[in-house]
Parts: C-alpha cells; sequence; structure tokens
C-alpha cells in the first residue's frame, strides 16, 4: 500500500516561479502552500538539519479538507540560515532534529575549567552524567534508544549551526523546551515510540524499502497526505523523510500530543539544554 498524495498545485513564488538565487526577501508562506490548504491554515514546519544546506531536509504539515497535508521546500530553494528564519517567522511552530542546547553540567564544567577553577567532574566510568543532557537519559529510559550525544558526539558541529540560527530567530530567544515555537525532535525517538523501524532507514541495501513503509505507517497514524511526488522524494532521500517528522512533531507538540518534562528537574533542565518531544 502507497501513502495517500493529493493532487493539487504548490506555488513557489507568487508570481509561480522563483529562480535559483534570487533575493528572499519576498518569502511568505503562500509562497510555499499547497492550493489545497486554506490560506487561514495554520503552518508547521519542519528541519532535518545538517552542516550543509543542501544535505538539510525542510518539509511541511498544515490541515487541509480531508486532514493533514504534507510538502516541501521547493528543491530549487537552498535551506540556509537565513531561509530557515524566514520559515520560522510564518510557521506555527518548528520542529528541528538538533539538539537545542547543552548539558548545564557541561557548561558548568567547561566554564570552571576556562576559568582554571577546580570543579567536581564525575569519576572516569561516569562521564555520561556530564555528557548527556537530562532529555537524552529520558528518552534513552523510555525508548532505550540513544540519542547523539551533542558533547561528545558528531552531531556537536550540527548543533553550533543550530545554537547560530536560534540567536537569529525573528522576536527571539525562546525556551528550548518546545513550550513555544521552536521544539526539538529526534526522527528515530519518534519512529520507536510510533513502534515503527527506527534504524536501518537511512543506509544499507533495505533502506528505500524500509523509507517506503515507514511513509505508510506515518500516514495511517496521522492520518496524512503527500502532495505528488512526495513519497518518492522521501524514499529516495531520508533528510526529507526526517523533515516530514519534524513537521508532524511541530503539529502534534503544539496540540498537546507528545511527550514533555513532567519532574521539576526535567522542566528546569529542558528550558537551557533543550527537550526531545516525541508521541
Amino acid at each position: 500500500m502507497a501513502p495517500r498524495e493529493t493532487n493539487d498545485r504548490i506555488h513557489d513564488t507568487k508570481s509561480g516561479k522563483q529562480a535559483r538565487g534570487e533575493p528572499l526577501d519576498e518569502v511568505q508562506s503562500d509562497l510555499f502552500r499547497p492550493s489545497c490548504i486554506p490560506s487561514n491554515s495554520k503552518v508547521y514546519s519542519g528541519v532535518d538539519l545538517s552542516t550543509s544546506p543542501a544535505n538539510t531536509g525542510v518539509a511541511f504539515v498544515a490541515n487541509g479538507p480531508a486532514g493533514l497535508v504534507a510538502w516541501r521546500l521547493p528543491a530549487h530553494l537552498p535551506a540556509n540560515d537565513r531561509l530557515i528564519c524566514r520559515i520560522f517567522g510564518f510557521s506555527e511552530a518548528m520542529a528541528i532534529d538538533v539538539p537545542l542546547g547543552w548539558p548545564n553540567h557541561f557548561v558548568r564544567a567547561l566554564r570552571a575549567h576556562r576559568q582554571g577553577r577546580p570543579y567536581l567532574w564525575p569519576p572516569l566510568g561516569h562521564l555520561d552524567d556530564v555528557a548527556w543532557r537530562v532529555t537524552d537519559k529520558e528518552i534513552h529510559t523510555r525508548l532505550s534508544i540513544d540519542p547523539l550525544r551533542v558533547t561528545a558526539d558528531r552531531i556537536g558541529k550540527t548543533a553550533m549551526r543550530g545554537a547560530a540560527i536560534q540567536s537569529v530567530l525573528p522576536n527571539g530567544p525562546y525556551p528550548r523546551d518546545g513550550s513555544e515555537k521552536i521544539i526539538e525532535t529526534y526522527p528515530a525517538a519518534v519512529l520507536k515510540a510510533l513502534a515503527l523501524r527506527h534504524n536501518g532507514y537511512k543506509q544499507g541495501p533495505e533502506c528505500r524499502k524500509l523509507r517506503s513503509k515507514l511513509l505508510v505507517g506515518l500516514s495511517r497514524a496521522f492520518k496524512m497526505t503527500f502532495r505528488p511526488n512526495l513519497a518518492r522524494q522521501c524514499v529516495d532521500s531520508h533528510d526529507l523523510l526526517d523533515a516530514v517528522i519534524c513537521a508532524i512533531i511541530a503539529h502534534e507538540a503544539k496540540h498537546g500530543r507528545t511527550v514533555t518534562p513532567t519532574t521539576r528537574r526535567e522542566k528546569f533542565s529542558a528550558r537551557t539544554e533543550g527537550w526531545i518531544h516525541t508521541p
């Protein structure tokens, strides 16, 4: 079974098309809105962030007449920081696949180290107490999956780009717990929470087949349709598939259907460290 697709048009610009490299001062939400989406329907965006705009996926969801509809950023537009900020401006919420902050314990330890002050580091064998954020530990406990550590894994460089984007978001700064407009998520954890295959879909001989099955699972779970060609493009690109998952979570989080911080420690830490939202 293939995921459902809509037969509507999509407008890249007010005049119907925008050339590569054209200034983006005129970018507004209607430039990316499929014709089946009412003009007053709220748009939720998702970003699978990478250190390179070329490898950064951007997708959108909104409520259409028959339910949730997903579409993508026009392929000729580079997902650079400036465009992401403009998309954030017209989105009801944006979910992004990158740690939004660093562990508070880690930040305090580095500050002490820089200033030459003594600091009580954990003993060898317990350095994850510094390397992991509170939300990372919660995901590990609840879903038995380990997010990449922003302090010690390759995701750190991408998180630096994420921090740079956060610093220039319109009307910021924003809390990093997802309580306002910017939301952190982790697609693999989202898939695990939905009881869908959460590994093997990015690389390997079965990855395209797995991505196709995931699209069907997402379509059923959220009663959503995909604009023409999007399903095929998601099969071709795991970056785009992850961006669609992010956009779904932006929608779900704003409707109170994701796991949020509950304990006092989680709430305190999430404001600065970030919080991974999953169903």
